[in-house]
This record gives C-alpha cells, structure tokens and sequence, in this order.
C-alpha cells in the first residue's frame, strides 16, 4: 500500500497504541457524521438548520447537536431519518484501518457531500456512460428482484427474501453475495 505523509504518520501513531486508534475512530466518527450532515444540509439549499428541522418535523437545537462534533453521535434510528430527508443511502460498516489511511488521504470537503436520489439519476440519464463501474464483490440488483406491486415494502432484506422463498447469506453489508465474484454460497 502506497502511503503519503500523512497516511503514513497515522499509521505509526496507531501502531503504538490500540487506546489511541479508537479513540481516534470515535473522534473521526464524531467528526465526519457532524461535517457530512452540515455539508449535505448546505448542499441540498437549506441555507439555515431552522429550514431542514421544519422540514423534518424537528427543532433547529436538534439539528444543531447533529452537526455539532462535540455532542454524542446520532443514533442509527437518527441517521435513517436524514438519510430519507436528504433522500439517500446509508452505509454502516465495520472496515480495516487501510480503508482508514486512504480515506484519510483523499479527504476534502468535496468527499462530504452526496446527491440525492433524483440528482444523481438524472446526471446519468444525461450521460451516455455507465454510474460507475460494476461492483465485483457485491450485486444487489442481481440478487434482489423487484418487489412486486402488491407487496407492502419489506423493512429488512431477511423479510425481502422470505416473500421470494430464498436462502439468505449472511454479509456484514447486509448484502447477499454475488455468486458470480465467490461461486455458488452455500
């Protein structure tokens, strides 16, 4: 793995101790949770946090302890309520520290903000070229087929395969594994 400076100076700093490395993981969860609400809220033309809590139905002090660092982190309960605001995914992983260190490289302002749904689908429409290169590992769309009209929205993947009768496969992702990256998962 090719490290800068920087990569490389976390990288010693978390070598010497366990208590520093999670203690930086809960500053940076802190952190970047807090930056990315302020930065999507700011992207999307809330010019004010009063603006998105009438929106969503809350007080301007609560969207103000989200985008504040130094309050406790939202719940996931929390973080699903704005991503359905803000009409996007989101992501809950477990990942090495490597995914860490390069994160940490390519970080900007910029890697805070996300499109919402309508956004980003319109901008492929306009273009001729595929979203992003399929992903190898992980195929949602392969595994899950279309949940039928007459179908009340399935609250977990787990309710989404009993309705078509098939095996689940645990992944941390929530995900089923695709069969074409690892061979038939049984």
């Amino acid at each position: 793995m090719s490290m800068s400076s920087v990569s490389s100076q976390f990288l010693e700093s978390f070598r010497a101790s366990k208590a520093y490395r999670h203690a930086f993981v809960e500053e940076k969860v802190r952190t970047s949770i807090a930056a990315q609400i302020k930065a999507i809220r700011e992207q999307r033309g809330y010019d004010s946090q009063m603006k998105l809590a009438t929106e969503m139905g809350k007080t301007p002090s609560w969207i103000c302890r989200l985008e504040n660092p130094n309050q406790s982190p939202p719940t996931i309960s929390t973080l699903l309520e704005l991503a359905e605001a803000f009409d996007v995914d989101l992501t809950v992983e477990f990942t090495p520290f490597s995914a860490l260190l390069r994160k940490l490289d390519n970080l900007s302002r910029d890697t805070f903000l996300v499109p919402g749904f309508e956004e980003e689908f319109q901008e492929a429409e306009q273009t001729t070229a595929p979203i992003s290169k399929p992903m190898k590992s992980v195929s949602m769309q392969s595994t899950i087929p279309p949940m039928p009209p007459d179908v009340p929205a399935a609250s977990n993947v787990v309710q989404l395969a009993d309705y078509y009768k098939q095996e689940t496969i645990p992944y941390s992702a929530g995900a089923a594994i695709n069969e074409e990256a690892y061979g038939a998962a049984k």
